[in-house]
């Protein structure tokens, strides 16, 4: 045990000295305290003692216990006490403040620093108002007098004003303390912390912090080539390293987990590690229960003020988590949630809306219960007035249930709404829209931190503050952070307060094994953080043991815009897809057909999507090859035989492409299936007549050395030998513009292609047209070109006045296999340039790390 600076500096074991009921421990966070409990366990056996039960807490929440129990005593005194703000109705009442009548960019940045400054200020003694003239510091003064005076007028304390109370407690010896208090896990010493720290001392308490002695042995850096390098390796160098001995404990480090949670588990998945702690904070509007919540809001407000009864926003409530007589149902509100998704118009009337629901339980009556609710407030009330309401109304739905396994999310639903209370005052009179923007903005702000602590791991993920006064055998450090500069405070207090040297030092003290990463494509934390890493000239000199182990990956440059081009004896066989790529981006194309290259499925992907749009295709198919013009079509459906007839093609065409599913996922297919063709036959009538002349045709042609398939869904007759081309689309698709037909640089070449290299084919007559049939919920439409009149919405008839000099249908298949040659050429000879015209040309791209999409 070492004294300095009046602090007694002790080693975590020597804790054990201390008699447990004289002694408190003082810890920065929850994590540590998990681990420092942890560590009292492990240490209780290796000397082969009972465990003492130490008294834990974070310095914050003990700060809020010595008030508590400080304010009863004042409180008998007849002094009336206040509410006292918790963290998330600071930032609340901190957003309204800076952002009240204030829209632009900058004021949204304002949100970002202002508490940070407040905390900043408070923490460090900084007199602000003493600055120069500036305006930055101006605007944040005014907040911050407006933020003072708010909480003043309320008669509200927040934990700045209560932190003061409790040293002035403690300079008149009014709060009861530990004989001894040890810290854990802080790695800096602000002038207000020791200031706490010697109003203890005065009361005669003793005052130890915990350090280690590690010596480091091995330190390096590394540069990766990009983020998913530098976490892949570092979790391959923590599991090799577990593998050579799995007692020790390893630690990754990185401040930007939370917005690199799905590439962290992906990979852990894919090396198969499961037993990792990963410090993780959630916003609340991440939890599908609070989604859920408000889109329900969302629904029942529309319905009652705007009559517009959605379900496309009735299916999101359902799917995020609806709840039929307090019981989670996935089957029945799947199936109702399919209804909604079938239709083609997406706003019913409220009797429409009701009748759909009626067949769900409970459903039916506790929305007419919730829509009373909502309409009994008049659409203009004060925000806790809302905010009854909105418990009233979840309650009316059932919502979420108590019987419900996320029961949890509710409490944090019921918190979200009582902290809500606090903006009151400053909101005034609201409307629904503004109280759900509130809402939904609110919970996207405020953080919950993962619970799940697993005591028997030895890999950990965490936070920098959460990686100190802990001891590890190695630790790797990721994207060591280089702070953001808070426009309200001045650059030379600023500088003073970059945490990354004092927070290095506490790090490299725990551990002896230290590697610092960062990514070779961010120049900004490239060059400062290896100015950063060349300075620490300490490590060579006060360590005798040290190897300067430093090392830059080699990477070897090449250029990549022209591969090989196909071998002359080689035929290379494919769809129209190959020219629509060489179209949109050439290195895509090259990629994908040339180097057979495709991004990993997940684990649970079963190509459900492709599956179902089989489904559709086939029962066209079936049906069609019975029912071979419009005439008969519309005879059917006179008879009402349409629903039968569809029914067993829909069950024959899931024999045939979906037999590998469960029961109940096949039964959801079949009521999907046949809610979306009948409706698409029905939209089919309204098209002038037609017969069926051919389908599913497949055609193959030879481009040079390029084999094109194609698969020809439905050739329709419209009249005496003329034919138009229809290709059923089922899933999203790029958007159609005429004018990706007629620039230099086609786009969208299934009907290019259709023309140019069918037109030619003997149908005893003439293709006139080419028609995509868009077959999608909510979206049923028609694409495409005619010379003909076709009296079909979306069909462009030609010449058109978009086409310069009105040229012919057969100038323009001219033009057309002269610019299908010219992608046909590239894509031989290996052209492969990285380059596309809008962000819409990659949109359903699967191989964007080929193109460098994360610098474009």
């Amino acid at each position: 045990m070492k004294k300095i600076n009046n602090y007694q500096y002790l080693e975590l074991y020597e804790i054990f000295k201390f008699e447990s009921k004289e002694t408190l421990i003082l810890v920065s966070n929850n994590f540590i305290k998990n681990k420092t409990y942890e560590e009292f366990i492990f240490y209780s056996k290796k000397i082969d003692k009972p465990i003492k039960l130490y008294k834990i807490l974070t310095l914050k929440d003990w700060i809020y216990d010595l008030y508590y129990e400080y304010n009863i005593k004042i409180s008998s005194k007849n002094v009336n006490s206040k509410k006292i703000l918790n963290d998330v109705e600071e930032n609340l009442i901190w957003q309204e403040i800076l952002l009240s009548k204030q829209k632009s960019k900058y004021f949204k940045l304002l949100e970002t620093f202002a508490k940070e400054s407040y905390d900043i200020i408070n923490e460090w003694n900084l007199n602000i108002e003493y600055l120069e003239n500036n305006q930055k510091y101006n605007i944040f003064l005014e907040k911050l007098k407006k933020y003072r005076k708010y909480l003043k007028n309320n008669e509200l304390e927040d934990f700045d004003i209560l932190f003061q109370k409790i040293l002035i407690a403690l300079s008149k010896f009014e709060i009861l303390l530990p004989f001894n208090i040890i810290l854990i896990g802080f790695f800096q010493f602000s002038p207000r912390l020791n200031c706490f720290l010697n109003s203890l001392s005065i009361n005669n308490t003793n005052i130890y912090i915990v350090t280690h002695s590690k010596n480091l042995k091995y330190y390096r850096k590394y540069i990766a080539i990009d983020f998913e390098d530098e976490w892949s390796t570092a979790i391959k160098w923590v599991s090799n390293n577990l593998l050579e001995n799995s007692k020790k404990k390893f630690a990754i480090v990185s401040s930007n987990i939370d917005k690199n949670i799905n590439l962290i588990n992906r990979l852990l998945n894919s090396y198969s590690i499961n037993n990792v702690y990963i410090s993780l904070s959630k916003s609340l509007f991440f939890f599908d229960f609070v989604k859920a919540a408000i889109f329900w809001l969302k629904a029942i407000h529309r319905s009652v003020y705007y009559n517009q009864h959605k379900p496309s926003l009735y299916g999101k409530a359902l799917l995020s988590g609806c709840y039929f007589n307090n019981k989670k149902d996935f089957y029945n509100y799947s199936l109702l949630d399919i209804e909604f998704r079938t239709l083609t118009n997406d706003n019913l009337s409220k009797k429409e809306l009701l009748v759909y629901i009626d067949k769900y339980g409970s459903l039916k009556k506790n929305l007419v219960s919730a829509f009373k609710i909502w309409k009994a407030v008049k659409n203009h009330t004060k925000l806790d007035n809302w905010i009854k309401t909105i418990i009233e109304v979840l309650k009316a739905i059932g919502f979420p249930g108590e019987q419900s396994n996320e029961y949890f999310i509710q409490i944090q639903i019921n918190q979200l709404l009582n902290n809500l209370f606090i903006l009151s005052n400053i909101k005034g009179i609201i409307n629904g829209d503004e109280l759900i923007d509130i809402l939904e903005n609110v919970s996207k702000k405020i953080y919950t931190k993962n619970d799940n602590y697993i005591r028997k791991t030895n890999f950990y993920i965490l936070d920098p503050s959460e990686c100190i006064d802990i001891s590890w055998d190695g630790v790797w450090y990721i994207n060591l952070p280089i702070e953001s500069k808070n426009p309200f405070l001045p650059d030379n207090f600023y500088n003073k307060l970059l945490s990354e040297n004092i927070l290095y030092e506490k790090i490299k003290n725990s551990t002896e094994i230290l590697i610092i990463s960062f990514c070779k494509t961010n120049e900004i934390i490239k060059n400062k953080t290896l100015t950063f890493i060349d300075n620490i000239k300490f490590l060579e000199n006060n360590f005798s043991n040290f190897k300067n182990k430093s090392q830059d990956i080699n990477i070897e440059y090449f250029k990549d815009d022209k591969g090989p081009e196909i071998d002359n004896n080689t035929t290379f066989s494919g769809g129209i897809d190959i020219l629509e790529l060489q179209a949109r981006n050439p290195q895509w194309a090259f990629v994908k057909y040339r180097l057979k290259a495709n991004k990993i499925k997940n684990y649970n992907n079963n190509n459900y999507a492709y599956i179902r749009g089989k489904i559709i295709h086939k029962s066209l198919e079936l049906f069609w090859s019975i029912v071979k013009n419009q005439f008969s079509l519309k005879k059917i459906i006179e008879n009402n035989k349409l629903h039968n007839i569809l029914k067993a093609i829909i069950k024959k065409s899931i024999k045939l492409e979906f037999f590998n599913y469960n029961k109940k996922l096949i039964e959801l297919e079949k009521y999907r299936s046949f809610n979306l063709l009948y409706k698409w036959l029905l939209f089919e009538t309204n098209r002038p007549n037609f017969a069926i002349s051919s389908l599913e045709k497949k055609f193959t042609f030879f481009k040079g050395r390029l084999q094109i398939n194609i698969i020809v869904d439905r050739v329709d007759e419209i009249d005496d030998n003329k034919f138009i081309i229809i290709d059923y689309k089922t899933g999203k698709i790029f958007n159609y513009k005429l004018e990706d037909w007629f620039s230099k640089k086609l786009r969208n070449l299934q009907l290019p292609i259709y023309s140019a290299l069918l037109n030619n084919l003997n149908f005893n007559g003439s293709i006139n047209g080419f028609v995509i049939a868009h077959i999608y919920p909510f979206n049923f439409k028609y694409y495409g070109l005619s010379k003909l009149n076709l009296f079909i919405d979306g069909i462009h008839i030609l010449p058109n006045d978009i086409i310069k000099n009105n040229i012919s249908w057969e100038e323009i298949n001219k033009i057309w296999n002269k610019s299908l040659q010219i992608l046909t050429d590239d894509f031989i000879n290996g052209y492969a340039n990285n380059n596309f015209s809008n962000i819409e040309d990659i949109k359903f791209c699967d191989i964007l790390p080929f193109l460098r999409s994360n610098l474009v």
